[in-house]
Formats: C-alpha cells, structure tokens, sequence
C-alpha cells in the first residue's frame, strides 16, 4: 500500500485529528526531545522578559512580557508538547531569577493552553 493513499484530507479537522482503531499513540523519546528544546528558549525569553520589564518595585510581573507570545505559539504548533513547556519554561524562567517559581504556575498553564485547545477544538 501506498503511504499518500492514508493521509488525510487537511480541510477536514476530523479526519486529520482521527487516531484509526489499529493505531497505536505511543510516548516516544524524541517528543521529550521537542520538549527540551522547546523548554529552552522558554525559559530565557522568561527570564529575561521579567529582568527586563519588570515594575520599579521589584516584582516579577511585567508590563511587556515577550514570553506570553512564545507560550501562545508553541501550544498551537507544537500542541501538548509545546504547552507543556509553556507552563514550564516560566516557572524555571522565574526560579533563575530567585523569584517564586509556582506563584504564576496556573496563569502561565492557563495562557499556554487555550489557543492550542481552540485549534483542536475547531
């Protein structure tokens, strides 16, 4: 059998998000691979957004934050993978830089989530 004859049609969400009854969805090193490498850039644009932009008084919110765009990005173009390192990378991002690292850990999970959800979803 030919390999083009299974792929599925793009403009049908269904049929390219479909898993077919023999296959098999298995955890594969190089998907903790893509999370490492994604979990990089994450966490020094985290890091130095916040050393950057950070209000006078210390805190580690920022006004611009660079990192919110990459969180977005990676959660609909790598999915779980990149959502994943979007919650993780400011977490590290903020421990390098003696800041709580779990204070921000639901917003930061919350905000890389949901357009990669919106994407599946439609």
């Amino acid at each position: 059998m030919d390999a083009v004859q299974f792929r599925p049609d793009p403009m049908n969400a269904d049929a390219v998000w479909h898993i077919p009854p023999d296959g098999k969805v298995r955890f594969r090193v190089r998907y903790l691979v893509l999370t490492a490498h994604l979990l990089v850039p994450m966490t020094l644009t985290a890091a130095l957004g916040t050393i950057g932009f950070s209000t006078p008084d210390g805190t580690a919110i920022a006004h611009v934050w660079p990192a919110a765009a990459l969180q977005v990005c990676m959660s609909a173009w790598f999915g779980i993978y990149g959502a994943i390192a979007g919650t993780l990378g400011p977490m590290l991002g903020n421990g390098l830089l003696g800041q709580s690292a779990f204070q921000f850990m639901p917003a930061n999970a919350l905000q890389s989530c949901l357009l990669g959800l919106w994407f599946r979803w439609r």
